[in-house]
């Protein structure tokens, strides 16, 4: 009888430990269904290049349930978390980037776009790319949320492999920061040019208003020998 129950509060413990490891472990993109087509397009006045500039450019997203999905499958859905994500390409030397299979420790993705309720028909977003975003190859991803933002689905804009269809975004270059320094300094001396043009009115203004007393210079006489 003894050996029975230690064997039912072993089996207990074991069961115990696994769901703890689990929840530690968090959600594995392993696990995780291609249910979502995702369309990522740069908006640039020079779009041919095929390239978008930080702090100038967008990124045009479409997000719908896949097409080859029943429709009753997103009835598990409640939201969509659009990320932006590094390509191999640009993940090579760099283990910051690099990528794993748990979504609590993956950091392919880096940063969040935002997040969307979820219907069939899908939606869109319009992401006006920062200008602390570093140069790279990107594509984007875009998990399905259960009402607890449990991720229990995915699409991305580009194929398994994340070699094709990728965006590649421009860093600042060495002329855009003095472009950008010469626009604060300009801004600046508008400011100061400004205060003391007002600063000059006032004192102008002040003076104005300073009533000036005529002096007689007539020689008063001297009358001490009178």
């Amino acid at each position: 009888m003894a050996s029975l129950q230690r064997l039912v509060v072993t089996v207990i413990m074991v069961i115990t430990l696994a769901t703890g490891v689990r929840n530690v472990e968090g959600v594995l993109f392993s696990s995780l269904t291609r249910t979502l087509t995702v369309i990522a397009q740069i908006q640039s006045e020079n779009a041919s290049a095929g390239a978008a500039t930080v702090g100038v450019d967008s990124v045009s997203i479409d997000w719908s349930l896949d097409s080859t999905i029943p429709s009753k499958v997103g009835e598990n859905y409640a939201y969509v978390k659009l990320e932006l994500c590094f390509a191999p390409v640009s993940q090579i030397d760099r283990d910051w980037r690099n990528t794993y299979d748990d979504l609590d420790k993956d950091k392919t993705c880096f940063r969040e776009l935002t997040t969307q309720r979820y219907r069939n028909a899908g939606d869109s977003f319009v992401w006006r790319i920062p200008k602390n975003v570093p140069g790279a190859y990107y594509f984007v991803r875009a998990y399905a949320l259960t009402v607890t933002g449990v991720e229990v689905g995915y699409g991305q804009s580009t194929d398994d492999e994340k070699n094709s269809n990728l965006i590649r975004i421009i860093p600042i270059t060495g002329r855009l920061r003095v472009m950008d320094f010469a626009g604060i300094l300009f801004s600046l001396l508008s400011v100061v040019s400004l205060f003391l043009v007002l600063a000059k009115e006032a004192r102008a203004q002040a003076f104005s208003g300073i009533r000036i007393f005529p002096i007689d210079l007539t020689v008063v006489p001297n009358v001490r020998g009178i």
